[in-house]
């Protein structure tokens, strides 16, 4: 299908179903500041006329407007950022479950201008919750800085990618260059930055950096391996996890101890990051800017594969209709009484497996009047698909699975078994 009907199924999985936004943003304006009493000289005071949206109320209310005008119009709720500790359990952290769609401000501290501390930690806190989430990083400072910072605060370190021996022998042959050459160490750092560091991890911890992964040039790290006698291919992966792992030990005060289950982002002109638990989306501030547009293009460039806007249009049926749905399934209270007599009469060998039948019963009611929707759905976007005819070709994009291969046949054959 094209990328304009591809646009239209993410949208109906995805953003249709969203009923309101909370924006966490230090410029922007509360209800709580609002309600101050004239003159006040407290906290809150003090940060609500350090604020700069009055001299721009344009831009604020532009945003706003954008998620009151989209169909249905969103509820939106403003939180500023106002008494959020690094470290600590914050306010804001308690209406995130409530909202949909979060959009952040990357640098919520004034006195700290560029710092991602905060933002980090509310993104690690809401990637830990069993709901999934949509954020908008809405950002005034580098995109691509931003990007990298985020991604680094939600990494988990590699751990050990040399054993002991084979780090000390590392150290003990670029000390034999150390007389000549006493900063040679930090010579070789410096030829495998953050970024490749990045790009190493986007690779599983593949080595040689390659495209089409987008991979920075290691054309510097090449040439002072070989000054050391590394030119074959054993010899220069090992100095590389070398350097990967000092490179590891700098940044870990930035990362996380636990790793977040399946984090993936991206390598192309769009940033993003998504995990099971969520999905990031990045975009500068800009006048008059329309983030539920932003959130979109920042999907397609995800393009995550049909299967999982299945199950992102089922889950947004079970809460949209759920209700109806269950009232609909316990409509007939004969059949419903006579599962429940027999739970009651059942001896304790018995009445754990009659439980899950039972359960599995109710599940099957509601189910057949939530997958209609999610049928037709389904039905639509494969027709679309299957009009191009490309079948291999669309498998592959989706899912990186070449079934022009006979042996991802024969493994896709014996997962699916």
């Amino acid at each position: 299908m094209n990328d304009e009907t591809y646009k239209r199924f993410l949208e109906d999985a995805f953003v249709a179903p969203l009923r309101s936004v909370l924006i966490v943003d230090d410029d922007y304006p509360t209800f709580e500041e609002m309600l101050l009493k004239p003159k006040s000289r407290s906290a809150l005071a003090r940060a609500s006329r350090a604020k700069t949206w009055r001299k721009d109320p344009e831009r604020v209310q532009s945003i706003m407007n954008s998620f009151r005008k989209s169909s249905p119009p969103l509820l939106v709720d403003i939180h500023d950022g106002f008494n959020i500790t690094s470290g600590r359990e914050s306010a804001v952290a308690e209406h995130l479950h409530q909202s949909d769609l979060l959009v952040l401000d990357y640098s919520l501290d004034k006195r700290n201008q560029g710092d991602g501390t905060k933002a980090i930690e509310i993104v690690r806190r809401i990637l830990a919750n069993d709901h999934f989430n949509l954020v908008v990083l809405h950002t005034s400072e580098n995109l691509e800085k931003v990007f990298r910072e985020m991604l680094v605060g939600l990494l988990a370190p590699n751990g050990a990618l040399l054993t002991n021996d084979e780090r000390e022998a590392m150290l003990a042959h670029i000390g034999q260059f150390e007389d000549a050459e006493p900063d040679i160490l930090s010579r070789l750092d410096a030829t495998l930055s953050e970024e490749h560091y990045l790009a190493f991890r986007y690779q599983g911890n593949g080595w040689p950096l390659r495209p089409p992964e987008n991979a920075p040039p290691i054309a510097a790290f090449a040439a002072a391996a070989a000054q050391l006698g590394y030119t074959r291919f054993p010899d220069q992966k090992r100095l590389a996890h070398f350097l990967f792992s000092r490179r590891e030990a700098v940044m870990a005060t930035r990362m996380l101890q636990k790793p977040i289950p399946n984090l993936s982002w991206s390598i192309g002109e769009r940033p993003w990051i998504r995990s099971d638990a969520g999905f990031i989306a990045f975009t500068a501030k800009q006048d008059k800017a329309n983030l539920l547009d932003e959130l979109v293009e920042s999907l397609m460039a995800w393009r995550p594969p049909p299967s999982r806007l299945f199950l992102a249009k089922m889950r947004a049926q079970i809460d949209r209709s759920g209700v109806t749905a269950e009232s609909t399934a316990l409509g007939n209270k004969a059949v419903l009484a006579r599962w429940y007599k027999t739970l009651l009469e059942a001896d304790e060998s018995s009445r754990e497996y009659l439980i899950q039948e039972s359960v599995g019963r109710h599940s099957d009611l509601l189910m057949a009047e939530i997958l209609p929707a999610v049928s037709k759905f389904a039905d639509e976007m494969i027709r679309a698909d299957a009009a191009d005819g490309a079948v291999t070709e669309l498998c592959k994009r989706y899912f990186e699975v070449d079934f022009a291969k006979d042996s991802a046949i024969d493994n896709a054959n014996t997962e699916h078994n």
